[in-house]
């Protein structure tokens, strides 16, 4: 089984914790989207989120001669969905994890969208200088480990990046054909997961007629929307019985 895991607008979901917590028998693909990490230093002036689509296309092909799990976190889920929509071929599941559904959901990046790079810059340095604080806004407990993985999500791309990203999923979750996809994956036969965090799925704007089409919707307990950093093990394990 192969499971490719998209991260959202900061940081990676390629770290031991999580990567460890699945099975030896799952092969777990955590690559960093454009912008990101290995790719942090590319021009993002016109990024959009068909041009990360594709920059996946191209690692799934590369690294997996089988069609992949798509699990996608928060913008990430936006990501996955065009992936797994676009390129049936390629995907068996589509996961979405508290991912962007409306503009509601991506109120935020709206927010950072809008805002001069400056104005990002000053947001992203105030995160980095008080990690704890930025993780106790996301409702997340502030151990030594959970700070250092956040550190280096904070680390793992420039100011650019994320307001370049920020607009690319305004611009998609604004079309009005763009929830369609679901009804697209449902006449292709793929399935849909819903995952959400207990404390935090008061605040995922999801429609109804999605949850009607989903396969299975599932909340994990005590966490929030960062749930795979606040409990990588709940996480993975609900993550292979929802695909198997």
């Amino acid at each position: 089984m192969n499971v490719l895991l998209v991260h959202g607008l900061f940081g990676s979901l390629h770290f031991p914790e999580l990567l460890g917590a699945f099975p030896a028998a799952v092969s777990v693909h955590a690559p960093d989207l454009l912008g990101y990490g290995a790719h942090h230093d590319i021009d993002t002036s016109q990024l959009s989120l068909g041009d990360q689509v594709e920059h996946l296309v191209t690692i799934i092909k590369a690294q997996t001669a089988e069609p992949v799990h798509v699990v996608g976190h928060s913008v990430g889920g936006a990501i996955g969905l065009m992936l797994a929509s676009d390129h049936p071929e390629l995907v068996c599941s589509y996961m979405s994890v508290e991912g962007n559904m409306t503009l509601k959901d991506a109120f935020w990046s709206a927010t950072i969208a809008d805002s001069p790079i400056e104005s990002v810059e000053d947001i992203i340095e105030s995160y980095k200088v008080d990690v704890g604080a930025w993780l106790a806004g996301a409702g997340v407990i502030s151990t030594a480990d959970h700070i250092r993985i956040a550190t280096q999500w904070l680390q793992n791309q420039p100011a650019t990046t994320i307001k370049a990203q920020a607009a690319a999923v305004v611009t998609e979750t604004a079309r009005s054909d763009y929830l369609q996809r679901f009804e697209q994956l449902a006449k292709n036969g793929t399935a849909i997961h819903l995952l959400a965090g207990e404390k935090s799925i008061a605040g995922w704007d999801l429609p109804d007629n999605i949850i009607t089409l989903s396969n299975s919707m599932n909340t994990l307990k005590n966490c929030g929307h960062l749930m795979m950093l606040e409990d990588p093990v709940q996480f993975a394990r609900t993550v292979c019985e929802s695909i198997e």
